[in-house]
């Protein structure tokens, strides 16, 4: 048989497997069902021409096993008398129906023409001529395929009968790859650039296969199987425009029709982890993401905690997505046991897990040899309901999936990159709306929770529009008060009602821990500005960094005070470091140590982690010394000799450390972060952007010189084991000659020697 010849002797071993997989499930039906109660659903389209073929190799595989007959077997290679069914349509291009004669013709199909829409004409047909199993070209991806198997019963308020899926997990590209494999014939249209064919009212060719040529008034294409991206099958077909999101009414959870009430929207977080119910680990993606959810005018409704477990995951996740606009997942999404994540999620919209062409190839990327096995199910994700969130700056896209986002992250360092994409992403309000952020002050009394509770419960009935919020941070200390809302005017007016009923220096103002220690990203971009007054042109004066919001920047400025006592012992502690460059990815602390313990005491060794590579290779760190004196020899005899440390030929290098270096430092007194929004209008949102694009340009350089350096080391070190396992081979030779006595008989024969054991 030509089709099974073909694909057997092709070196495609992925068509091979789908080649396979679907026979099995054509010989399967066979055998359930006898011929004349199954039947083809064939319309001309690329789909329904594989399973074309496809039947034809199943029947021909099932009657060799049933029948030995040659004869029988050369027949069968010209005929399939299986039962057709072609729903003619008036719409339908000129060039299908040609192609569906023809092929009908060709391979001697028992069609019959149906001229009714596709239900009344079932319920026609199996009134007339009953039928059990229909085959259809139904793939992963097609409107009508959510939900459906390999061997799907008829939905309801249809006629019985089974629906029988043999490329239900065929992509755009397996199509192409057996049809082109096979060499059988094709509708003309898909060598116009049709890459999904309709009808000739809402079809037009694929934008993304158009041939640019200015010399010719005709617009040209290339072939559908040239089409890049498989997901964009479906791209000349109309498309539907999914609304945005209503949006809420910001309450601290009292009903009121106040008109100083601010919209907003609300998210939930889902965090996954046995280890963290456990105890084992620390949450800290959650808190981190509510503050960065705050920061764009969202609410936080609600985080949960959930076991690696399928059903514990679609309960909270189905709970969640219909209470908040957005639920926000962490948790793994890889071949383990218990990335149960993405499972989960797709029990939740009622859905099956099925593989995405697209994500597949990301993966496959990204692993390369390793997406093998049981990491192929890393491409399984939530059918019919999924969307990729593409970032140049993320190795994988997000993924989405109506309104749960689930990220990938397990550190908060990976969650700052994946929200700042996420943010970088977001136009027309999708995936996020960004909104008014949240404003916030805190008092600090010694007022007694008795004094305080009723003049506290009033003014949450009198603002509904703030959150009004009590903790202590021990037992003993005093009474904080938190105001939040997206209103600082009411803020100011709430606290001076606060004032006013109990005298002022009863409360102090104090900031928010997390407002007077910067992350990493923040303060380095703080550290190099001077403190004075700023100029008349702008409020405040401004940093040298930018991060990038949509199409608003925020920009860090800094103002204030620090403990200078801490900020001197920073100092010191900076003359006592070095700064190593050079390392090679196999050094880990206990060498750091180890290696440097020689020049004195080492107090403590940290690497700094590779931002600019997602393998985050360590190739730099921070070691501080007893002593100052103990740094700078350090520094001296590692740059007047050379001084390696483990694995490959790479000599380190060695320079004092600086303030910058350190990602915990202290913000310098004089100084506090405060930040403003900056409209695309303003004069530095230009120098923003030119530093955004530097920083991606920076990145790429980083990012080959490292691979390229990577490579060479490799070469370096290849040859070394070469020379050394030459070396070995001379001693072991010398070792062998001189134990045997063969030196003693050459000395004595050649030279007159006398050797002797002494």
């Amino acid at each position: 048989m030509e089709i099974d010849r073909a694909v057997k002797e092709s070196n495609n071993t992925r068509l091979q497997t789908k080649y396979n997989n679907a026979v099995y499930v054509i010989q399967r039906a066979f055998a359930l069902y006898s011929f004349e109660e199954v039947a083809f659903s064939f319309n001309g389209g690329k789909d329904s021409t594989v399973l074309l073929h496809l039947l034809r190799a199943g029947y021909f595989l099932h009657n060799e096993k049933a029948n030995s007959s040659s004869k029988n077997q050369i027949n069968f290679k010209l005929n399939c008398p299986i039962r057709t069914i072609y729903f003619e349509s008036p719409s339908a291009f000129p060039e299908i129906n040609t192609f569906t004669y023809e092929t009908a013709s060709t391979y001697d199909l028992k069609m019959e023409i149906i001229r009714l829409d596709f239900k009344s004409g079932l319920e026609a047909l199996l009134r007339e001529k009953p039928i059990k199993a229909i085959f259809l070209g139904t793939r992963i991806g097609d409107p009508n395929a959510v939900g459906q198997e390999q061997f799907s019963p008829s939905s309801t308020g249809w006629p019985p009968f089974m629906r029988v899926n043999p490329i239900l997990d065929w992509s755009y590209r397996d199509v192409w790859a057996f049809l082109l494999t096979c060499k059988v014939k094709y509708c003309s249209l898909y060598d116009e650039g049709y890459t999904s064919i309709g009808s000739i009212h809402d079809t037009v060719p694929n934008a993304l296969l158009c041939i640019n040529d200015l010399s010719k008034s005709k617009e040209n294409f290339k072939p559908a199987y040239l089409l890049q991206d498989g997901r964009l099958e479906r791209a000349g077909r109309a498309k539907k425009i999914s609304p945005i999101p209503g949006v809420c009414v910001l309450r601290n959870g009292l009903n009121s029709a106040d008109p100083h009430l601010s919209s907003t929207l609300t998210a939930s977080i889902i965090t996954v982890g046995d280890e963290i119910l456990f105890g084992t680990v620390e949450d800290k993606l959650g808190s981190t993401l509510c503050r960065k959810l705050h920061s764009i005018g969202w609410v936080v409704t609600r985080i949960s905690l959930v076991r690696n477990d399928i059903d514990s995951v679609a309960e909270e996740v189905a709970q969640q997505k219909s209470n908040t606009d957005m639920v926000f997942m962490f948790g793994g999404v890889g071949p383990l046991h218990s990335d149960v994540t993405l499972a989960g999620v797709a029990k939740a919209f009622g859905v099956r897990l099925a593989p995405d062409e697209e994500f597949e190839e990301h993966l496959n990327h990204l692993m390369g040899d390793e997406f093998t096995g049981d990491r192929n199910e890393m491409a399984m994700l939530p059918e019919g309901i999924t969307e990729l969130l593409h970032h140049e700056m993320l190795p994988v896209p997000l993924i989405k999936c109506q309104n749960v986002i689930i990220l990938s992250a397990t550190n908060v360092t990976e969650l700052d990159e994946q929200w700042d994409c996420l943010l970088d992403l977001t136009t027309a309000n999708e995936p996020l709306m960004l909104l008014a952020p949240f404003v916030s002050k805190h008092l600090r009394t010694t007022l007694s929770d008795v004094k305080s509770a009723q003049t506290l419960l009033k003014f949450r009935l009198e603002f509904p529009d703030l959150f009004i919020g009590c903790y202590r941070e021990s037992r003993t200390g005093p009474l904080i008060i938190s105001f939040v809302g997206k209103d600082a005017t009411r803020i100011d007016m709430v606290v001076q009602r606060l004032y006013q009923e109990f005298h002022s220096s009863a409360f102090s103002e104090v900031k928010h821990a997390l407002e007077n220690f910067p992350s990493a990203a923040e303060s380095s971009l703080c550290e190099n500005t001077p403190v004075g007054k700023p100029s008349d042109k702008d409020e405040t004066p401004l940093c040298g960094g930018r991060r990038s919001v949509g199409k608003r920047l925020l920009l860090f400025t800094c103002m204030g005070t620090f403990a200078h006592k801490e900020y001197q012992a920073f100092e010191e502690k900076v003359k006592r470091t070095v700064y190593l460059d050079n390392l090679s990815p196999q050094v880990a602390v206990p060498v750091l140590k180890m290696a440097l313990g020689q020049f004195g005491n080492v107090v403590s060794a940290q690497f700094i982690p590779n931002y600019m590579d997602a393998m985050n290779i360590q190739q730099c760190a921070l070691v501080e010394m007893e002593t100052a004196k103990q740094a700078r020899s350090v520094v001296t005899d590692t740059t007047m000799y050379p001084f390696m440390i483990s694995g490959m030929p790479r000599p380190v290098r060695a320079r004092p450390a600086e303030l910058e270096m350190f990602s915990d430092r202290p913000v310098r007194p004089g100084r506090k972060i405060t930040c403003r929004w900056v409209d695309s209008k303003d004069p530095d949102y230009e120098i923003a952007k030119k530093l955004k694009s530097l920083t991606r340009k920076h990145y790429a350089e980083s990012l080959f010189l490292l691979k390229h350096q990577l490579e060479e080391e490799e070469k370096l070190a290849k040859q070394q084991n070469e020379l050394l396992k030459s070396n070995y081979e001379k001693y072991d030779m010398l070792d062998s000659i001189t134990a045997d006595g063969t030196v003693k008989q050459v000395a004595r024969h050649y030279y007159d020697v006398n050797i002797t054991d002494d």
